[in-house]
């Protein structure tokens, strides 16, 4: 069950979700970044495995390689229940999507893939496009907590790199909700 759970990126997508609304207050958008961020990472994750070499010596892509049928139709179960909320929320909302930002995120999400080999710039990549989700549904104005969020969580992907363990990676994705924790009940 931990391995489904660390290995199927259910840990880093809760986290990203209980961030969100620890920054927003907005649970059902929330929901939304929790489906949204499990899915893009398991299919990262997919992708990576096509690297036989490199998931044969990586335990998380291992895992996966020998999970692909479920890890593929949990992704695709997340896209069409994230993509049914989706079209409620928008409904049912009076806040609107601010579409740079979306447009932002897709961009640097395509980016990832082709600078994850870059070490420090895939960082800086991933630090923003942490403090873009937190703005995807109001309008961006960089504010002194964005900036300290957004080396905050420079340095903590830094630190995740440097990891090999497992066990210390998903503790080190603990340590990402923190400052919006601080945030949340000053």
């Amino acid at each position: 069950m931990a391995k489904i759970y660390v290995y199927g990126n259910m840990h880093i997508a809760l986290i990203a979700g209980l961030c969100f609304y620890l920054y927003n207050q907005q649970d059902s958008q929330a929901i939304l970044i929790f489906l949204a961020s499990w899915s893009y990472y398991n299919f990262c994750n997919i992708i990576h495995v096509t690297d036989y070499q490199k998931a044969m010596h990586d335990e998380r892509l291992k895992w996966i390689s020998e999970n692909l049928t479920e890890v593929i139709f949990a992704t695709i179960g997340s896209i069409a229940i994230g993509s049914f909320l989706w079209i409620k929320n928008i409904e049912n909302s009076d806040t609107h999507l601010d579409y740079i930002t979306l447009t932002c995120l897709g961009l640097f999400g395509l980016d990832y893939f082709f600078l994850r080999h870059i070490p420090y710039l895939k960082n800086l990549v991933i630090a923003l496009v942490w403090i873009l989700v937190m703005h995807l549904w109001s309008r961006w104005d960089p504010s002194p907590l964005d900036i300290f969020l957004f080396i905050y969580l420079l340095l903590i992907s830094i630190f995740y790199d440097r990891t090999s363990s497992q066990l210390k990676k998903a503790l080190i994705d603990c340590l990402i909700i923190l400052p919006f924790l601080a945030y949340y009940y000053k």
